[in-house]
């Protein structure tokens, strides 16, 4: 017997999925509830905070029903009200569902906090960096922002510069030195800006101009007066500290530095009837600028009208004692026998022509060779030493190698504008410091600051450590060194900053002289060994290896150790002068390298 069975299927299911939204108020809003049912669906209902929507109540809410979706639109969200829990409930007349299907949280759009920690760094005489934190963006994305700034002091320089996305800092240029600026900053939203934060700051003034010589005056047979104009210009530089007078002859090079704001000064123990050109040039916190006019004069010989015949060798001895045979007037000097055989020199000074060292080539296989990060220009790097160095009797047990052309083992030293020590800034006055070649350099994109560590206990070490030692016993003329310890640091191809930043192509497409300037770099080696009683810094220089030495500031060699005693190697802070380093010795011969030696002994106070 056939029998026939007739099945009557029924199904109803909600197939939205809950999720949890956060919205702003005026925003349009729409929540759809999805289902799938047979028989087809008769009803929906739709609920707020498990309440049923009454549409009457709230005219800014719609609902639109089809066979298989459903949807509530907010149009617009008016208030916090309505936040909260939606759902729906399906019906076909035969099964009901609900499903619960979105919290919503309701939010005001809001301007974005201002800024905070609104700071300035890296100040040189026409730029200021300037850097911030971010606070609550008003639950709105940060869209950009402007600076403002405006000149407090000097009375121009006023402007505003925009940004986009968040940005944290900006640089500012272009801007008037020696003057206080009052620089604020404002972040926007979609909503609108914050309010300002602000701060002020004073940019670096400029080198004082070069002053006026006037005049050089014949005081005596062995001395003159000169006599200079300050032309400092007070809206762009600061006060004069001293002056540096420089005189020279054939074969010597004078300083003379004259505390401001004296502008007269008396040279003495010249050499009688002697040609000497005279310049002046004038120092403020910025370094030392620009020299004067040269003037030239001849110092005037003995007797009422110049008659005598002055005996140069009552002042000069020859060379161990040989014979001296004065030049009669109106010439000047002497005549020595000529130097021993193995010495040159005049006949006055003989002396062993001296030797030289080269750079040290890193070797990899002796220990580590660390080559400090690029990514930052003011970065420093910290290096252990394995016992205390002392140096005018305080110890130190770490050297901080900085891109600057700097080590210092008092703390990191951070300053990038260079100045002849000792300088009127007191955390550079009180550092200790070694400048192999100070200036403001940029190995971002191009260059590299290396270092090296070699221990006596180690064999590789020991051809580094015969060099490095028979240099030290000749060049101090001692018979007896040998080092325990040593550190090589290696600025190599180090450009002017800003070389590594964006601004470098902006500098390098619109001004040629920083196209050319700016592709200048200069490679140089420092070297700190003690036999753990003495210690010799050595600055090394190969000729041509230096190619600039005067654009932000100007290059200083020397040192200073904190309590007063320092030294700026001949040629610092003058444009030009650095650059012979490694191709003349200090006997002016030439050369293809140069050393300079500064020399600690641990009992030395």
């Amino acid at each position: 017997m056939d029998t026939t069975v007739t099945l009557n299927v029924q199904y109803l299911d909600i197939i939205s999925a809950l999720s949890n939204q956060t919205v702003a108020i005026g925003t349009n809003y729409t929540i759809t509830c999805s289902f799938d049912a047979f028989p087809m669906i008769e009803s929906v209902t739709w609920f707020h905070n498990r309440t049923a929507i009454n549409l009457k109540a709230f005219p800014h809410i719609s609902i639109s029903t089809g066979s298989t979706t459903s949807e509530l639109s907010l149009l617009p969200i008016g208030g916090l009200d309505d936040g909260g829990e939606y759902s729906c409930s399906v019906s076909n007349g035969v099964l009901n569902a609900s499903h619960s299907l979105l919290n919503l949280t309701v939010v005001f759009l809001l301007k974005p906090d201002p800024v905070y920690n609104l700071m300035t760094s890296n100040i040189t005489n026409t730029s200021v960096t300037l850097s911030w934190s971010l606070g609550f963006n008003g639950d709105s994305p940060i869209t950009g922002g402007i600076v403002s700034y405006a000149a407090v002091s000097n009375g121009f320089g006023n402007g505003t510069k925009e940004f986009i996305g968040e940005n944290e800092e900006l640089l500012i240029f272009n801007l008037q030195p020696f003057t206080v600026y009052n620089f604020s900053v404002a972040i926007e939203n979609a909503i609108g800006s914050s309010n300002e934060a602000n701060i002020d700051a004073e940019t670096q003034p400029n080198v004082p101009d070069a002053p006026t010589l006037n005049s050089v005056v014949i005081i005596s047979s062995n001395c003159l007066e000169v006599n200079w104009t300050n032309n400092v210009d007070p809206l762009t530089q600061s006060e004069v500290e001293w002056y540096l007078v420089m005189y020279y002859t054939e074969g010597q090079h004078n300083e003379l530095n004259v505390p401001a704001p004296a502008n007269t000064v008396i040279i003495n123990d010249l050499l009688e009837g002697t040609n000497y050109s005279i310049i002046v040039s004038a120092t403020n916190s910025a370094g030392i600028g620009a020299s004067s006019n040269s003037i030239t004069l001849q110092t005037a010989y003995k007797g009422e009208y110049c008659e005598d015949d002055f005996d140069g060798c009552t002042e000069v001895s020859c060379f161990n004692d040989a014979t001296c045979t004065d030049v009669p007037a109106p010439g000047t000097g002497v005549i020595c026998p000529p130097c021993p055989s193995g010495y040159t020199g005049d006949g006055i000074v003989c002396y062993i022509p001296p030797v030289f060292l080269p750079y040290i080539v890193f070797n990899s296989s002796i220990s580590t060779i660390t080559n400090i990060t690029r990514h930052y220009f003011y970065s420093t790097w910290r290096v252990n030493v394995p016992r205390p160095i002392t140096l005018l009797g305080s110890a130190y047990s770490s050297i901080y190698i900085s891109i600057g052309g700097t080590f210092s083992m008092s703390g990191r030293f951070n300053y990038w504008y260079s100045t002849l020590f000792p300088s009127s800034i007191r955390g550079i006055r009180d550092s200790v410091v070694f400048a192999p070649m100070w200036n403001f350099y940029d190995i971002r994109r191009e260059g590299s600051v290396l270092y090296q560590t070699f221990s006596s206990n180690n064999p590789l070490a020991n051809e580094v450590f015969n060099d490095v030692n028979s240099f030290v016993r000749a060049s101090k003329n001692i018979t007896s060194y040998k080092g325990i310890w040593m550190l090589v640091m290696e600025w190599r191809d180090v450009h002017p900053y800003p070389h590594g930043s964006y601004y470098y192509y902006y500098y390098y497409y619109y001004y040629y002289y920083y196209q050319t300037f700016l592709e200048r770099h200069n490679s140089f080696q420092a070297i700190l060994t003690t036999d753990g009683s003495d210690t010799h810094i050595i600055y090394t220089y190969k000729c041509g290896d230096i190619m600039w030495d005067n654009y932000y500031s100007r290059s200083v060699v020397g040192y200073n150790i904190a309590g007063g005693r320092y030294e700026n190697h001949r040629g610092s802070g003058i444009p030009g002068e650095l650059l012979k380093l490694g191709c003349y010795d200090d006997m002016n011969q030439p050369a293809n390298y140069t050393n300079i030696v500064y020399s600690f002994q641990s009992d030395e106070k």
